[in-house]
This record gives C-alpha cells, sequence and structure tokens, in this order.
C-alpha cells in the first residue's frame, strides 16, 4: 500500500512540478523553418495554396476540406495528428504568401498562424513557414518545449519536397531573421 500511495504522490508532484514550469514558459511562441524545391514558385503555389494537396503525403493530415462559410470566408477544416481544427486564409498573394489562421474558440488549448512564403532562388523556390502560435495550457507548453517548435513545421516541409518527388531538410530560421 505505501508503494502505491508513493507513486501517487510522486505522480502528482511530477505534474504539479510540470505545471508550475509551464506557467513560467511564454504563451507565445514563434518557429520559422524553410526549405528550396528545384521548382519555380508558380509550380509550387498549388500545393502550398490547396490544404488539402499533401494527403496521402504528409502523414499527419488526416484530412482536409474546404467547408461552406455563413460569413463568405475561406474556410478549411483539417485532422492534423489527431487534432481537428479549421483554418481561414487570412491572406492570399500568389505565388508568393499566404497566412492561414487556426479559427480558434477563446478556450481552445492552443491557436495561432502560419505565414507561407515563396521566393524566386537561383534553381528554385526558397519555401519559408512561420508558425505564430499560443499554448493556453501550461501542461502542452511544457510538453511543446519538450518536443520542439519547428516538428510540425518540419513534417509539412519535408512533405511538400516528396510531393515534388524531393528529399528535402529543413533549416530552422532565426526568429529575428524572419
Amino acid at each position: 500500500m505505501r508503494i502505491v500511495l508513493a507513486v501517487i504522490a510522486g505522480l502528482v508532484l511530477l505534474v504539479g512540478l510540470a505545471a508550475a514550469i509551464g506557467t513560467a514558459l511564454p504563451r507565445g511562441h514563434r518557429a520559422t523553418s524553410e526549405i528550396v524545391l528545384a521548382r519555380a514558385p508558380d509550380e509550387v503555389w498549388p500545393a502550398v495554396r490547396d490544404l488539402s494537396a499533401l494527403q496521402g503525403t504528409w502523414a499527419e493530415l488526416e484530412s482536409a476540406r474546404r467547408v461552406d462559410d455563413p460569413a463568405g470566408r475561406e474556410v478549411w477544416e483539417e485532422t492534423v495528428d489527431g487534432f481537428a481544427m479549421r483554418f481561414v486564409v487570412v491572406e492570399d498573394e500568389p505565388p508568393a504568401r499566404m497566412v492561414t489562421e487556426i479559427d480558434a474558440a477563446e478556450d481552445a488549448a492552443f491557436g495561432g498562424r502560419w505565414i507561407y512564403e515563396l521566393t524566386a532562388v537561383e534553381g528554385g523556390t526558397r519555401v519559408r513557414v512561420t508558425e505564430d502560435g499560443w499554448v493556453a495550457n501550461p501542461l502542452f507548453r511544457v510538453m511543446l518545449a519538450l518536443g520542439g517548435m519547428h516538428g510540425t513545421l518540419d513534417r509539412y516541409l519535408k512533405a511538400l519536397g516528396r510531393h515534388f518527388g524531393e528529399t528535402v531538410t529543413p533549416a530552422h530560421v532565426d526568429a529575428d531573421a524572419a
């Protein structure tokens, strides 16, 4: 019985410590990753612009579909890594820039936006994606800190490379340079 109580007390202490650490971590975060594809921006743009284009290439993207919105916004429903989310396209400047924002409720666990930027470079297109996000739950902040802020960005960019038959290694861009 003492062992069970000690294990329970240890777990409670661990969760309390994680919550205290998470409370000290900032709510907001910013991460940027980029790749270069051996294609012109107008060839890459359709795959970036169509939020369902990487289904089957990006393992975490379980589903993506455009849905009707009474307000006339461009809204997509996606399930990524088990999380169902609604995204709104808030900026669209073909073939150079798009911004999507999670249509998060006030009490949501997380939210934010992705900024997609395509730039012609020698030999192809640099695709840079920046996540400006926030995490409300202190325990989730700890998980994000332990898992790294670039993980989803990097997996998206690798899938984009695979979509074009290329193997890419995302580079992490300093927040001041992004």
